[in-house]
């Protein structure tokens, strides 16, 4: 007896107590390099890097901590005298919006090395938190992901797609023409930003105006936990666009960037999608889709940026820098 209680007390210290970490709320942002503790922040201006960062966080039912986070946010970007670059973040598994977080210091850099390529821009990255990390204990920590994944499905259907949306229209309708929307989702967060914007794509596509169906400038899946089924849909919509209404050659819609050595998209997504996607592709006609030369089982079972079927670009690094850094692609 005394085994078990000793052993359900570990497991209970091993849960991640605190579920959200942006809880100083104001409309006034933090100064970074003032000398002031900004870890609880939920804006921050870094004069010297020349950026704001908002941190907007959610449950794991897509439903605001504090809509005052989102709030301020939005105050913020339509406090602009000048064009602005603001890039959407959202994280995976085993990350959240605390500020010791390695996503949230590499979200900082990326926000730095922006602002030196674009001097000219106010430049805003909102960083869109969620529980993608709830244990703590290392050898339990592999087990969640199962948890996670699910959470990540259903995170799309609420107040982030608002967010999303009152975000788009702050930057590309009712501001500056030359204001930019970079949208980014990782790993599992890449599932959330899916999950939320495909229906928005669908919609719009069927509009027949491919052009017109963006979401902000772009939106980009890096490492993403997706199934390649959950993305054939969007695909064959751009398809048909692209069949009947013949649009003239325009940005993206979405760019999918996996990287070769990402182990767990490439692996063992696979291994923790193979019963189910058995069961589904057996049991669930409802949700097959007709990709020739694919099987249900691999449309299922395979992250989509390592889906051969899927896949149209290779990105290989040079043996030496070029001070030429544009991208010449052959159509």
């Amino acid at each position: 007896m005394s085994r078990l209680l000793f052993a359900m007390l570990i497991l209970l210290s091993a849960c991640a107590p605190q579920e959200y970490f942006r809880t100083n709320i104001s409309v006034k942002p933090c100064l970074a390099n003032a000398g002031a503790d900004c870890s609880a922040a939920n804006l921050v201006v870094n004069p010297q890097d020349g950026y704001t960062l908002g941190f907007v966080e959610f449950d794991d039912d897509g439903r605001f901590y504090d809509q005052r986070q989102s709030d301020a946010v939005l105050a913020w970007l339509q406090d602009s005298q000048q064009p602005q670059y603001v890039v959407l973040y959202t994280h995976g598994w085993h990350h959240n919006a605390k500020d010791s977080d390695n996503n949230v210091r590499r979200f900082k850099e990326s926000l730095r090395d922006i602002k030196l390529r674009n001097p000219h821009y106010r430049v805003i990255g909102v960083y869109l938190g969620w529980r993608g990390e709830t244990v703590e204990t290392p050898w339990l920590r592999a087990l969640t992901f199962w948890s996670r994944r699910s959470v990540s499905e259903r995170l799309g259907q609420n107040q982030i797609l608002d967010f999303l949306l009152n975000v788009e229209t702050v930057v590309k309708h009712d501001a500056d023409p030359d204001n930019r929307l970079l949208t980014i989702g990782h790993s599992l967060g890449a599932s959330v930003m899916l999950n939320a914007l495909q229906p928005i794509w669908l919609q719009r596509l069927q509009k027949g105006r491919g052009d017109q169906a963006r979401f902000g400038d772009l939106v980009l899946l890096v490492n993403p936990a997706v199934e390649a089924r959950r993305f054939a849909d969007l695909r064959a919509a751009i398809h048909r666009v692209a069949a009947t209404s013949r649009p003239v050659q325009t940005n993206p819609l979405m760019v999918v960037a996996s990287s070769e050595a990402d182990n767990i998209t490439k692996n063992m997504f696979t291994y923790s999608r193979a019963v189910p996607a058995w069961f589904e592709s057996v049991l669930d006609p409802i949700e097959q889709v007709d990709i020739p030369g694919a099987s249900q089982w691999d449309l299922a079972a395979t992250a989509v940026g390592h889906f051969r079927g899927f896949i149209t670009h290779r990105l290989e690094a040079t043996a030496t820098a070029s001070t030429n850094q544009a991208c010449t692609v052959n159509r």
